[in-house]
């Protein structure tokens, strides 16, 4: 091979490997344990013995489903969705949807670091009316879920009807949507899915209904789910 078309040949590799390198937060992150100071000057020391959360993270949104320990059962806590965003060890979640009003204009200043499989962020949540909630450190821990082969499901929708608002993230093991009806939470939900097909058999693990299966007709670019189509977004 003369040493010009080498060249580009080693460039074009290159290129391509860094476009699809996966930022390291990028995943599904399951709660570990969590410490800091609430919006009224109190420490808080949790695990998950009292709260789980569970986190996807993509390059382009996240969303997460907190579920509190009650009596025994777990019961559904909030929900965020948003957009992310990486500068260095800095990292950014800026809501778009949540299940409490108050959440959807903060705020966030967070840095991050990988120790082994953990994940752990720490940093600030600023509201609206100037309170901040202090992460001095809020640990997950990747999810060991084996990732689905068939990835046409993967990506973030979005549908909106007359008073209706939803967002759905899928990646390769995980799924979680949140809905707003006449700009008031409304529900959410996530868990894994298996495809057959153009559908997608979802199993509910948390979240604000009881329900425990799910379908999604996969059409494209399209997806029918939760009663409504949905539109890619990413």
């Amino acid at each position: 091979m003369p040493q010009s078309s080498f060249l580009l040949f080693y460039l074009l590799i290159l290129s391509t490997s860094v476009a699809t390198a996966q930022h390291p937060l990028v995943g599904t992150w399951e709660m570990v344990s969590i410490a800091g100071v609430n919006v009224d000057g109190e420490k808080f020391n949790l695990d998950t013995t009292t709260i789980r959360e569970t986190k996807i993270i993509t390059p382009t949104h996240y969303i997460l489903i907190a579920m509190d320990r009650d009596n025994g059962n777990w019961k559904f806590n909030r929900s965020y969705v948003g957009t992310t965003k990486f500068d260095g060890s800095k990292y950014y979640e800026i809501p778009v949807v949540s299940s409490n009003p108050i959440f959807e204009n903060v705020k966030t200043d967070f840095d991050w670091k990988m120790v082994g499989n953990e994940f752990i962020q720490s940093g600030t949540i600023t509201r609206p009316d100037g309170k901040k909630i202090i992460l001095d450190k809020f640990v997950f821990q990747r999810s060991k879920i084996p990732p689905v082969a068939d990835q046409k499901f993967v990506g973030s929708w979005e549908a909106e009807r007359t008073g209706v608002k939803s967002i759905l993230i899928v990646n390769t093991t995980h799924w979680m949507f949140i809905e707003q009806q006449n700009q008031k939470f409304s529900k959410a939900a996530g868990g894994v899915y298996k495809i057959k097909g153009n559908l997608a058999e979802l199993t509910v693990l948390y979240g604000s209904e009881n329900e425990k299966h799910i379908s999604a007709e996969i059409k494209g670019q399209k997806i029918n789910f939760n009663n409504l189509s949905y539109s890619r977004i990413d």
